[in-house]
């Protein structure tokens, strides 16, 4: 071997084989994937070996890329540890921090909910949003701070209890007059039914839905949580979503009790959790949540999300206070 790898080239060694291909491997460090075959080529010339063998699925290690990469993660690893542990030193409340969570939660309530917060308290802070399906990788700092909906189990990582995610079951005004009214959440027996498409990745209300209307016709369904509360709202079912969700659209009524809910986590790492702008951040994010536990749990319905379709027609519920202040200035 002429060359000792650099650290440069093992990142594209690690991403092409944990993704298997150089698109793949080019959107998760962010460069084009013709410099991921270029640096490849260059490492596999320095190393004199081949590390992957080109296949119609893929690229695929060979004996030697499996030799190296636990080399290469542990360089990967004590790499990120460094880069924790300075960041967990910065002092400094400016700089970015990097926030991950779902993009249907961050467009419907982390945006028009958490986000003015943050930049009016921290203005010297830059805030970088990853929306995502996926699960960021908090050691390997692909994200400072992560919103999740499972509490993750790795011992490096600090979570902390956000609110209780609730789901409803809801329908139109216009199809409960038509249909009528269930009694019950349950009771849903000659109702057309939207649901989730089976090959999305199912949430507790669908969950709960496949349970409830086994047996029963689901004759519209979406793969995303927003084209089904859209087809509640025009009128098309009943369906199953977030309670916030359906809070301030004045089309949509629940039916009963919220049936299933799951708590909302915050994750960071631990080497980080010290760092001032993180700090900072993750406190502003635990006060807007705890400002609005009430409706993310289904106990008030008076939300108006920015998101909605009631919302944007001008629709909101006003505060009981201001409705009480404007019957005493009518009196006067």
């Amino acid at each position: 071997m002429q060359n000792m790898p650099n650290w440069d080239d093992l990142r594209i060694f690690l991403a092409l084989r944990r993704s298997g291909t150089l698109l793949g491997a080019g959107k998760l460090l962010g460069v084009n994937h013709t410099t991921v075959a270029r640096r490849l080529a260059a490492l596999e010339s320095d190393l004199t070996a081949r590390l992957f063998d080109r296949t119609p699925d893929g690229y695929v290690p060979t004996p030697m890329g499996e030799t190296l990469a636990p080399f290469a993660e542990s360089m990967e690893e004590r790499y990120f540890a460094l880069d924790r542990q300075v960041t967990g030193q910065d002092a400094r409340l400016d700089g970015t921090v990097r926030i991950a969570t779902s993009d249907t939660f961050a467009s419907t309530f982390f945006v028009p909910r958490v986000l003015g917060a943050l930049r009016e308290r921290h203005p010297d802070i830059d805030l970088e949003l990853v929306s995502t399906a996926a699960a960021y990788d908090l050691p390997r700092r692909q994200a400072d701070l992560a919103i999740r909906m499972t509490r993750p189990s790795e011992q490096s990582l600090v979570v902390r209890k956000l609110a209780a995610l609730a789901f409803g079951v809801y329908g139109a005004r216009a199809y409960f007059a038509r249909r009528g009214r269930p009694r019950a959440p349950d009771d849903l027996a000659g109702h057309t039914l939207v649901g989730y498409d089976r090959e999305a990745t199912p949430n507790i209300g669908a969950r709960w839905l496949e349970q409830a209307a086994r047996g029963l016709r689901v004759p519209v369904r979406g793969d995303h949580i927003l084209t089904v509360r859209a087809a509640a709202v025009a009128g098309e079912g009943i369906a199953v979503i977030p309670c916030f969700l359906a809070a301030g659209v004045p089309e949509l009524e629940r039916v009963g009790a919220p049936i299933s809910a799951h708590d909302v986590w915050l994750v960071q790492h631990a080497d980080l959790q010290r760092t001032p702008r993180i700090r900072a951040v993750s406190e502003v994010i635990v006060e807007r949540f705890a400002r609005h536990a009430r409706v993310l749990s289904g106990e008030d319905d008076g939300y108006a999300a920015t998101s909605s379709p009631g919302a944007a027609r001008g629709y909101s519920r006003p505060d009981p206070s201001t409705r009480r202040r404007a019957r005493g200035r009518s009196r006067r």
